[in-house]
């Protein structure tokens, strides 16, 4: 049984040749190693316990079986593996360490976050408003937020207590959040083409803007999972989004960066109105630092300790989806008297009624 740690010394150049070298030469690499002993061919087996002392930094450590006589053996065993300094965390890898308390007080903004905007739609209904698609999205993203948060609390509760989390719980909340980050994207990409600002807003808006960004949170989605999950990446501290699939991930992310922008000079150059135009080039380029959360997040990860590279990733991009969504409700906020977002009835026509409606009003020739 042999352990190896994430420094350099501890693998070969040749990865693949590591199969190759002699039992003596693969235990040179091993920080730990201990000859497993007869009892263990017994029913009843046999128990190790390592400490293991860290003194400069934490590492990431791996749990081997070297068989030096290369002949075919079965055998069954488990590996646990705490941090005892840690106290009620001690079940938590490093890089988890206040998790759990992060996700609380995101819990806590969330919600806060969720009822300014589910009370400015009942004011909108109490002002004889129907609640626009665009304020549905926003709200659904928040809400999203909030499932996601809640089901890693739970998740990471339990994983303080027993060592395993509620895995269908950790799956959920992936897929709350690319949801709650894919209607979010969905939202600034349809002001940036002047919806609801200079021009009204249909139903078939949403759905064409939704056919550009929900394949890209999909992938997103398929990648986070297969770096948790992914037997390959269980052997590499390396970040995902620094893999070849995370950095056309990033490019695709950049592409919709500037399908944003052409977008918003586009809208702001047609736009004659004074306001409208400084609209654009204001809040407009703030709403634009949405999507360079991930570019950024990959590239400050590559020089980030692999024992903090989570932390301040789920932290920075939690944090700044919470900013987004404080200046939409605030722009979007219904009683404010100089907001540059206007809702007409009309615009909550159906795709199909509104065409019928237009079918309607053109001569029989057309």
């Amino acid at each position: 049984m042999a352990l190896f740690n994430d420094l350099s010394k501890a693998y070969p150049q040749q990865s693949d040749s590591f199969q190759e070298l002699p039992c003596d030469e693969q235990l040179k690499h091993a920080a730990y190693h201990k000859q497993i002993p007869t009892e263990a061919w017994t029913e009843q087996g046999f128990n190790r316990r390592v400490n293991i002392n860290e003194k400069i930094c934490p590492r990431w450590w791996y749990v081997a079986i070297l068989n030096c006589d290369m002949q075919d053996v079965e055998m069954a065993y488990s590996v646990h593996v705490t941090n005892p300094l840690a106290g009620w965390q001690h079940e938590f890898s490093v890089d988890r360490f206040w998790a759990t308390h992060l996700c609380l007080i995101l819990l806590i903004i969330y919600s806060i976050v969720c009822f300014f905007q589910l009370l400015a739609i009942d004011k909108s209904n109490k002002l004889g408003k129907e609640t626009h698609p665009l304020l549905q999205q926003l709200t659904a993203s928040d809400g999203f937020s909030v499932v996601q948060v809640v089901a890693l609390c739970i998740h990471y509760i339990r994983f303080s207590w027993t060592g395993q989390g509620v895995l269908w719980l950790y799956i959920l909340a992936k897929i709350a959040g690319a949801v709650s980050k894919m209607f979010l994207m969905a939202t600034l990409l349809l002001i940036s083409g002047g919806r609801c600002v200079s021009t009204p807003m249909v139903i078939g808006d949403a759905f064409l803007t939704f056919l550009v960004v929900c394949p890209f949170m999909l992938s997103c989605l398929m990648i986070e999972l297969w770096s948790e999950f992914g037997s390959i990446q269980q052997y590499t501290t390396d970040y995902v989004y620094s893999t070849p699939p995370g950095w056309l991930l990033v490019a695709i992310d950049v592409c919709l960066f500037s399908l944003y922008l052409v977008r918003l000079l586009r809208t702001s150059k047609n736009e004659n109105d004074t306001k409208k135009q400084h609209f654009y080039s204001s809040w407009g380029a703030l709403y634009s630092t949405w999507f360079l959360v991930l570019p950024v997040m990959a590239l400050v990860a590559i020089f980030l300790p692999s024992w903090v590279r989570f932390m301040v990733v789920f932290a920075a991009t939690h944090l700044m989806r919470v900013f987004m969504y404080v200046i939409l409700i605030s722009g979007l906020w219904p009683t404010k008297e100089d907001s540059h977002f206007v809702f007409d009835t009309v615009e909550m026509e159906p795709m199909g009624a509104a065409w019928e409606r237009l079918e309607g009003s053109l001569p029989a020739s057309s």
